[in-house]
């Protein structure tokens, strides 16, 4: 019985430090993409650029970073702090795709002749490219989950608002009996 207490507060508290955590570990996630997106600006690819274009990376990081820093941690659900480690994950993973690119640039760089050669980072395309898919998925099922959170509170403001107001505004019944001569 111990035991499931001191894990049932373990996971409590883990979850209150772990939001904080959580929200530090995308936003430095996303200033590594940053710092690596700008790295490969001065690379000549045009198939990597135009790629990157489309996707927009740099954008959707900044917006997904920008909404978390923006939640009210003390109201984060467990829902909610789910889709967030999940988001988390995805960003790592592009992370790790625009990573591989720069090593691939940097290996190439070394060879002799390079800039006769064309170097390929197709596979590092593809994955990019369907990670990106996946943020935006994870994404969107983040805003929904928290425009359902929000209408719980909402709905649930509500209702003790209702409750409130019914016990305090309610009128006694009395009985007039008429005065009898």
């Amino acid at each position: 019985m111990q035991a499931n207490a001191i894990i049932y507060t373990g996971q409590i508290v883990s979850t209150l430090i772990g939001n904080d955590i959580l929200t530090r570990a995308i936003s430095d996630t996303a200033n590594t993409i940053y710092h690596l997106l700008y790295g490969l600006v001065d690379l000549q690819d045009p198939i990597l650029e135009k790629t990157i274009d489309e996707l927009d990376v740099k954008a959707q990081i900044k917006c997904v970073e920008s909404i978390i820093g923006n939640l009210d941690k003390s109201r984060v659900t467990s829902s909610l702090n789910i889709s967030l480690e999940h988001l988390h994950e995805i960003i790592c993973r592009i992370r790790e795709d625009l990573r591989h690119i720069n090593v691939n640039f940097e290996k190439h760089t070394q060879k002799y002749f390079y800039s006769y050669r064309r170097i390929d980072n197709s596979l590092e395309i593809i994955n990019l490219t369907r990670h990106k898919k996946i943020l935006d998925q994870r994404l969107e099922m983040f805003m929904k989950i928290f425009t359902i959170d929000q209408q719980d509170r909402k709905d649930n403001r509500e209702i003790v608002k209702t409750e409130n107001i019914t016990r305090h505004y309610q009128i006694p019944r009395y009985t007039i009996k008429a005065k009898e001569d």
